[in-house]
């Protein structure tokens, strides 16, 4: 089964190598997406959508409407829950951004394809929608109190939202390099591109209050893998990898700093990882674990 690794929130790995993390089983077919300062974990079980905390799981209601793969994406310190539901192949539009506020389902947006991918504490979300009904090109959106606004700079979608509002993703125009695209930052309706070599493509996933963002890239050339990077504020650069790897790709930043994703090695496969600064700390040698279960990969 998916594990859930929780531990004190440290600001060094060299001090979380003094802890003994607790692994605990969610469950089969659950895979963990965001957790939250209280332990909330919001999940995708298979077919609908979930809530872990204190060991118990509660599915997330349905819209009367909703069928399957509804997934949740993101939570914030308030428990509540963002996502999306599917509404069948039949329905245009298939998919409807959703929140879940004591676990009570409300749309965020209706009659427009839309994914929700995250909240912060001041129920701000981000994501992406079709702007133009049929067009099929999702656009990245900010929806703040109730009010959808397009960001700018074309097709893309927005993955992550901070407490101080400034949002972090990708656009994919072909301007900017088409397919994954190049990743950005929105604060205050201006975008602003992320560092990166001209010949890369890559996402921003994650950014904390701090405005320190992390994600991956790759350079865009044959049998180039993904890089785990971390864009402070006007730079940016990629984090070490052991030696072997194949690339990694880096999915969430706390507020100390810490970074935490995964990487790829020839034998073990995805490897969950974690970095401060530029200490790497390999979190299967700080997690205690049963023999016959692998960690593929960590989130904060």
């Amino acid at each position: 089964s998916p594990m859930h690794c929780v531990g004190p929130d440290v600001a060094d790995p060299r001090v979380a190598k003094m802890y003994l993390y607790e692994l605990i089983d969610l469950g089969p077919h659950v895979i963990p997406q965001a957790i939250n300062n209280h332990g909330l974990v919001a999940c995708n079980t298979g077919d609908s959508g979930g809530t872990w905390k204190n060991g118990v799981l509660t599915p997330l209601p349905k819209l009367p409407a909703a069928l399957s793969h509804g997934q949740p994406c993101g939570s914030n310190n308030q428990d509540v829950v963002v996502g999306w539901y599917n509404l069948g192949p039949s329905t245009m539009p298939n998919a409807l951004a959703i929140r879940w506020q004591g676990n009570a389902p409300s749309l965020i947006e209706a009659g427009l394809y839309s994914v929700a991918r995250d909240i912060n504490d001041y129920g701000d979300i981000v994501g992406s929608y079709e702007e133009v009904p049929g067009s099929f090109e999702e656009v990245p959106v900010l929806w703040k109190q109730g009010v959808a606004y397009t960001l700018s700079g074309g097709r893309g979608e927005a993955l992550a939202i901070n407490n101080h509002g400034v949002a972090a993703g990708r656009l994919t125009h072909p301007y900017f390099g088409g397919g994954v695209g190049r990743p950005y930052l929105w604060e205050a309706g201006a975008r602003r591109a992320l560092k990166l070599p001209y010949n890369y493509r890559g996402i921003a996933k994650a950014i904390n209050d701090s405005g320190i963002a992390v994600g991956w890239a790759y350079q865009d050339a044959p049998g180039q893998g993904r890089e785990p990077w971390i864009w402070p504020p006007n730079t940016g650069w990629t984090l070490p990898m052991p030696p072997g790897s194949r690339g990694g790709e880096a999915n969430d930043i706390n507020v100390h700093g810490l970074v935490v994703g995964k990487i790829y090695m020839p034998t073990l496969g995805a490897h969950p990882v974690s970095w401060f600064g530029s200490i790497l700390t390999d979190l299967t040698q700080v997690i205690s674990r049963p023999a016959n279960f692998e960690i593929l990969e960590a989130r904060c």
